[in-house]
């Protein structure tokens, strides 16, 4: 079977079949004062103000919250460039802290 570059014969409505796709992201979103995950095909939310601190793990961050720990598919940096630096505070290349939490 012969393989061909141009692509210019296939209809644009099936370019998105055959185009390769983005890889499904689990990384953490953000909205006001939540941070929401994906654990075990859910999506949860957890409040800001629960979260006591960060752990970076390679291309992982654990986040530990005032009833448990979650492990989500981010870098510690994409989650500070996320997160409110009045907040939360890297205080060590593997750790970033809530500000507000005694």
């Amino acid at each position: 079977m012969k393989t061909t570059e141009d692509r210019s014969s296939i209809p644009s409505s099936c370019q998105s079949l055959i185009e390769p796709k983005e890889p499904k992201s689990s990384h953490g979103l953000i909205f006001k004062e939540n941070l929401f995950i994906r654990s075990n095909s859910q999506l949860i939310k957890l409040k800001l103000e629960d979260i006591i601190y960060l752990e970076a793990d390679a291309n992982y961050t654990q986040v530990f919250t005032t009833e448990k720990k979650y492990i989500i598919r981010a870098s510690m940096k994409e989650l500070q460039g996320k997160l409110d630096n009045k907040r939360f505070a890297r205080v060590h290349k593997s750790f970033m802290i809530n500000l507000e939490k005694n």
